[in-house]
């Protein structure tokens, strides 16, 4: 007889399993600083679908690896706040609603998903590595000193998906990245947009893109496709790599 001890701090995977949940979903950790670092739950080669709010707070530290999933419904959100880590390896995420990252977000060899909005706000952080990233519809917002990371990574925005950066947010596309962004992109506040090591981004919406005097676009070794109409002003500030 096998016996396992399951808990916040410590799940042991048993079997592939898939969890339907129909309520809001918290993870939060409450303990002392020694505790930090711990994984406080572990979702392994497991699927987790919810059908309402999903919220990561505090110090929790979530992690989906080895094919597991993390899905949640129409009408649910997923919200990242506090020092919360969510780490997907091997993984994938698939969201039906908003996604709003205030803490830590880390995506590795992993397939994410959106339906609707992508919020980055308060010095939420985001790396998508060696993954795929992609808006079916909705918008990716990045404001307030929030920083996201695309190494290595597939991103593709959908007709009519925007992406708007704002109020000191920065955005870095790197390690042979390739971004297509069906919709517009939107630069204001401070925000920057940074573009290198042989990474290509296709702005192929008829918008294009707008930045204004306070938005900063760095493009090194790398390429940056405008197919719309774009307005850069006081252009000459922008600095462009030999490429």
């Amino acid at each position: 007889t096998e016996i396992y001890t399951l808990s916040l701090h410590d799940a042991l995977p048993i079997s592939q399993t898939n969890f339907t949940i129909s309520a809001p979903l918290s993870f939060l950790n409450d303990y002392s600083a020694a505790k930090d670092g711990l994984i406080h739950l572990l979702v392994d080669d497991s699927k987790v679908s919810v059908a309402d709010d999903v919220a990561f707070s505090s110090d929790a530290n979530v992690v989906f690896q080895q094919g597991a999933s993390l899905e949640i419904a129409n009408g649910g959100s997923l919200t990242l706040a506090g020092n919360s880590d969510l780490s997907l390896l091997d993984s994938s995420m698939d969201m039906k609603s908003d996604v709003s990252v205030q803490s830590n977000l880390t995506v590795t060899r992993g397939d994410v998903t959106i339906h609707s909005n992508y919020i980055a706000t308060s010095s939420g952080k985001a790396l998508f590595k060696d993954s795929t990233f992609s808006v079916q519809s909705g918008s990716v917002q990045l404001k307030q000193t929030s920083e996201t990371t695309f190494q290595n990574a597939t991103s593709n925005l959908n007709s009519g998906s925007d992406l708007i950066m704002s109020s000191s947010a920065k955005a870095l596309v790197t390690d042979s990245s390739a971004m297509d962004i069906q919709g517009a992109v939107s630069m204001t506040s401070l925000s920057s947009l940074s573009i290198e090591s042989a990474s290509v981004v296709q702005i192929l919406g008829s918008a294009g893109l707008s930045a204004d005097t306070q938005a900063s676009i760095s493009v090194d070794a790398a390429t940056l496709n405008l197919k719309g109409s774009s307005t850069l002003v006081r252009s000459e500030e922008r600095r462009v790599g030999k490429e």
